[in-house]
């Protein structure tokens, strides 16, 4: 399950190592707690496995984020959820930090 935290305005949310369609529905209600929070952060560190219905929740998350003018930030992001995103076309969408060279 995701982990959240806020201070005043800002917000923070640590995804679970397993961002499937089995764990949607409540990565979905945790994202939008967040979704009014003026900055938010999210700590994709612990991400093993994502599939197509993790993707399109954070992409959906962003998107509904920056329609509002409201900013999203990532931390920790690991070759997973990079792998995922590129291989999907969603990089750009995520707006995803550039992955560490190895």
């Amino acid at each position: 399950m995701a982990r959240r935290t806020r201070k005043a305005t800002s917000a923070s949310i640590a995804l679970p190592a397993n961002c499937s369609i089995r764990d949607a529905a409540q990565l979905k209600a945790a994202l939008l707690e967040l979704l009014p929070q003026a900055a938010v952060t999210i700590d994709a560190g612990a991400v093993e496995r994502i599939d197509t219905a993790g993707m399109q929740l954070l992409v959906a998350f962003k998107r509904d984020r920056a329609a509002n003018g409201l900013g999203t930030d990532w931390c920790d992001v690991k070759a997973t959820l990079h792998e995922a995103a590129n291989i999907l076309g969603l990089a750009g969408h995520l707006g995803l930090p550039a992955a560490a060279v190895r």
